[in-house]
């Protein structure tokens, strides 16, 4: 069939078209495109036709609805959104609950061992010094309850120290107060505020003065009036006793009047000091102090019972060997030479001392024993620490022996 003017006029108007014929049993499509020149009117108009039967063309039309249908219903495209979506809140939910557990697992990690020592705290504050609380690892947290272990084992060590000392101090107290209940001379102790500590059974027979009416009153206040000589003998040593002056006996004599006439008594009095309390020695090991001990040659009459000695053999003992070679020893006096020979049998690390010893030192002063490359072992020794200090403790010692 014919092309109709309007769809040529406008091909020759420049613009393409297209046209859709039925013709029988198919389509006829027609396209029309104009042919110029650049920049002039067209030329003509180039026609192309194809026919296409309705058999191809209801099945184009079929794939084309069943294509719709598909996007429209695809069976696949809701359920596997679904599915991811599912897999997804899945995996999330795994990777929350582990992030939970872990946080968790951390945090019973660090508070476990701080509950255990709180429980550790809570028992020993109830006394009981035997708790132990179980060590975890080499971390912070398992060096906290090696310390916490550690210095339950010190405070239960010098717990039974100061039970025995105490128990030792009674004994010594119960036998010194038979002695003088028995003794018959009249023994009087006062302590250096001047209070009576000591009126024993003579000297209350004596004076002629219950015991009840003086102990732990001023002597000035009992003797005063009735013995002034007492008073002053007292005085003198009371006097001599505190300001660390040489201990010398005072003497003088007694006049009682009795019934049977004037008693003369003769009376000695004398300042105590303890031999050895301000020269001693400390043993350290890391930070800890394992052992302590004081100069007790007056004492106990024993030429080798320096403080040095005693604290090294006490240490050994707390640590369970004669080696001791993270050990600090801290001394009053320069070590002699029989301490300092102990120090490097006993493989002592570092030597510490306050004051010198001109006549007798053997770490610095006559000899330096701590580093003689002769011997078997060497120790560094840090010298003058509070020199003063400890060179007036040792003046006072020496003083007293005097």
């Amino acid at each position: 069939p014919r092309l109709s003017y309007d769809v040529l006029e406008k091909a020759f108007a420049g613009e393409r078209h297209s046209t859709l014929q039925h013709i029988g049993a198919g389509d006829l499509i027609r396209c029309l495109v104009p042919v110029r020149k650049v920049g002039s009117r067209p030329l003509g108009v180039v026609v192309v036709s194809t026919y296409i039967p309705v058999s191809l063309k209801n099945k184009v039309g079929e794939i084309a609805s069943v294509f719709d249908d598909y996007k429209e219903t695809n069976p696949l495209k809701y359920p596997m959104k679904t599915t991811y979506l599912v897999i997804l809140i899945m995996i999330t939910l795994v990777l929350l609950f582990t992030a939970i557990w872990l946080g968790l697992f951390m945090a019973r990690e660090l508070t476990d061992p701080v509950e255990r020592l709180v429980a550790g705290a809570q028992a020993i504050s109830a006394g009981d010094l035997d708790f132990s609380v179980d060590e975890g690892g080499q971390d912070e947290i398992g060096v906290l309850v090696q310390s916490f272990n550690r210095m339950t084992r010190d405070l239960k060590d010098n717990r039974a120290r100061l039970v025995q000392a105490s128990e030792d101090l009674e004994r010594r107290r119960l036998e010194l107060e038979a002695i003088l209940t028995n003794v018959g001379t009249g023994v009087i102790a006062i302590d250096n505020e001047g209070l009576l500590t000591t009126f024993n059974r003579a000297a209350s027979a004596l004076l002629d003065i219950a015991p009840s009416e003086v102990l732990w009153r001023s002597y000035r206040e009992v003797f005063q009036g009735t013995h002034p000589v007492l008073t002053d003998v007292l005085d003198h040593a009371l006097s001599a006793l505190n300001s660390g002056q040489p201990v010398r006996e005072e003497s003088t004599q007694l006049h009682v009047k009795r019934d049977s006439g004037v008693h003369v008594y003769s009376v000695v009095a004398k300042p105590l000091r303890e031999s050895g309390t301000n020269w001693g020695a400390v043993v350290v090991i890391d930070g800890q102090v394992v052992a302590r001990r004081h100069n007790q040659r007056e004492e106990l009459q024993d030429p080798t019972a320096h403080a040095e000695l005693l604290a090294i053999r006490d240490a050994a003992t707390a640590v369970g060997s004669w080696r001791l070679d993270e050990a600090t020893v801290v001394v009053t006096l320069e070590p002699c030479a029989m301490c300092a020979g102990t120090m490097v049998n006993a493989r002592v690390g570092r030597l510490v001392f306050g004051a010198r010893s001109l006549d007798n030192g053997a770490c610095g002063s006559l000899y330096q024993l701590g580093s003689d490359p002769r011997l078997n072992h060497e120790f560094a020794t840090i010298a003058d620490v509070r020199a003063a200090e400890c060179g007036d403790l040792l003046s006072s010692y020496f003083a007293g022996l005097r």
